[in-house]
Formats: C-alpha cells, sequence, structure tokens
C-alpha cells in the first residue's frame, strides 16, 4: 500500500473558512519519559488541533450526526468510526442521523488524486467551531483493499471533525491514527482511537 498523504488547504468565504482535509494515560509503550514528554509538548493538547485567529478550532455544540451517502464496506465503516469516536468521551455526540439535510455526510468519490480520504470542513469564522463536514472515501486507491483500511480511513478523517490535525513526525506513526500517512505496515491500520489520540480528546472535550 502505498503513503498517501492527506492535503489541507484553506479557502476563505464570507463569514467562513473552508478547511479541506483529505487529510496517551499520557504512556507511548517503548518511549522514555523524556521522549513522551517531547510528544505531548509537540504534538499533544492544544498543539494536536487546528488553529484559528489564536484559538483551537473545536466541533461546535460538541455533536455531529452524519448522513451516509454509502454504501457496502464504505458505509460499514463509516458506521464502525462513527461508533469509536463516540466512545472516546462522553461529552461528545456523534453518531448516524436519516436525514439528508444534516451538514455532516460520508460519501464517496473517484478520483486520481492521492489520497485514500479527505474531509470537508466548514468552520465559522465568527466562532471559530466546526459547523459542516463532508467525508470522502476515494474509491480509485481503496475499493480493493481490505475493509480495515476503510475503517482506519473512517476514523482517521472522523478524528478532523473534533479539529485534530494530521501529524507528519515518522516517530508518531505507531502511536496515532492521525499520522498524515496511510502506514504500509498493515498492523497500523489501527482500527480505534489510540491513547495519544484519546488523551488530546478528552483534554480539550472532557471525559
Amino acid at each position: 500500500m502505498n503513503k498517501v498523504k492527506i492535503r489541507m488547504n484553506s479557502l476563505f468565504r464570507k463569514g467562513m473558512i473552508l478547511i479541506v482535509y483529505s487529510l496517551f494515560a499520557v504512556m507511548l509503550v517503548g518511549c522514555t519519559s523524556t521522549q513522551i514528554t517531547t510528544a505531548v509538548n509537540t504534538y499533544g493538547e492544544s498543539n494536536a488541533y487546528l488553529q484559528y485567529d489564536g484559538s483551537d478550532v473545536t466541533l461546535s455544540n460538541n455533536t455531529a450526526y452524519y448522513y451516509l451517502v454509502c454504501t457496502g464496506d464504505y458505509y460499514t465503516a463509516a458506521q464502525y468510526g462513527l461508533a469509536k469516536l463516540n466512545a472516546t468521551s462522553s461529552q461528545i455526540t456523534i453518531g448516524q442521523t436519516t436525514s439528508s439535510l444534516s451538514s455532516f455526510k460520508f460519501r464517496t468519490e473517484t478520483v486520481s488524486d492521492s489520497y485514500d480520504g479527505r474531509n470537508a470542513l466548514v468552520v465559522s469564522s465568527t466562532t471559530g467551531l466546526i459547523i459542516q463536514s463532508t467525508i470522502y472515501f476515494n474509491t480509485t486507491r481503496i475499493s480493493v483493499l481490505p475493509l480495515e483500511v476503510k475503517k482506519y480511513v473512517a476514523i482517521h478523517e472522523l478524528g478532523h471533525t473534533l479539529g485534530l490535525i494530521d501529524i507528519y513526525d515518522s516517530r508518531m506513526y505507531t502511536y496515532t491514527v492521525m499520522y498524515g500517512t496511510t502506514p504500509t505496515d498493515s498492523q497500523y491500520w489501527f482500527q480505534d482511537y489510540q491513547e495519544f489520540d484519546k488523551y488530546n480528546i478528552t483534554w480539550q472535550y472532557g471525559e
């Protein structure tokens, strides 16, 4: 499986910013206390979040209900990811809705770009809160890959819905689902948020 960079761009619009992603218990197994401290100081807490006007960007009302415009493995992966994210904190509500009018959606797309998935977010320039998200699975790249990859993509992209950013430090890919490229080693196609991810989520949103 090729490494895939998950891109992040920003486009300013009237009253809003459109941000497009392809996109630790504080304990990192096998790391020294110094390495743990460095990881948290560099990539944890506020550093784990998208920034706007000097503040962390977070999910409006801590709530997102996704309408699933996808089928088969993609539908299964989306449902799986929603359940995993919702379980990270009792202070957030992440789920599925049958309303096509929802501002949060899962879709598929078939494009030649080199990403497995992306999350198109809309952030209010007034509040700095995430008010819309559309997550895309790129079928060109992952249609023939195992369900585990699609679940990994769903979990990663949903992390952006809370405001988490990509991490590109190669020392971190074994500890977080928010690593910015798809791991080539299948043992790191994480099927749940890792302790580092959960730490950053509960630090921001509460347990």
